[in-house]
C-alpha cells in the first residue's frame, strides 16, 4: 500500500499534497475536544491548553454552543459522503 496524496508535506514530503496532485479544494483534518467542567478555573484551564498545545495541537477554546457549531458544520459538509460509502455508527 502506498498513498496517492497526502493532507500537508508535512507528513511525508515525498508524497504529493492534494493540490499538487489535482485534487483541488480537497480539505481534511481531524479534531477532539477535552471536556471540562464549566466552573474550572481560568489557570488550570490555560495549564491544560498549554499541555496540549506542547503536544503539538492547536487549542480552540470553545463553550458548549461553539462545539455544536463545529460538530453540525462537520456533519453537514461530510455526512453526504459518509452516507454514499454506507459508514454507519456502531
Amino acid at each position: 500500500m502506498r498513498a496517492l496524496a497526502v493532507n500537508c508535506s508535512v507528513f511525508d514530503p515525498a508524497v504529493p499534497t492534494f493540490a499538487e496532485a489535482g485534487v483541488q479544494g480537497f480539505e481534511t483534518y481531524f479534531w477532539f475536544g477535552f471536556i471540562a467542567p464549566p466552573n474550572l478555573s481560568h489557570s488550570l484551564m490555560e495549564k491544560l491548553s498549554s499541555g496540549i498545545r506542547h503536544q503539538g495541537a492547536e487549542v480552540w477554546h470553545k463553550d458548549p454552543a461553539g462545539i455544536r457549531a463545529a460538530v453540525e458544520a462537520d456533519m453537514a459538509k461530510r455526512g453526504p459522503v459518509v452516507r454514499a460509502v454506507g459508514l454507519t455508527p456502531e
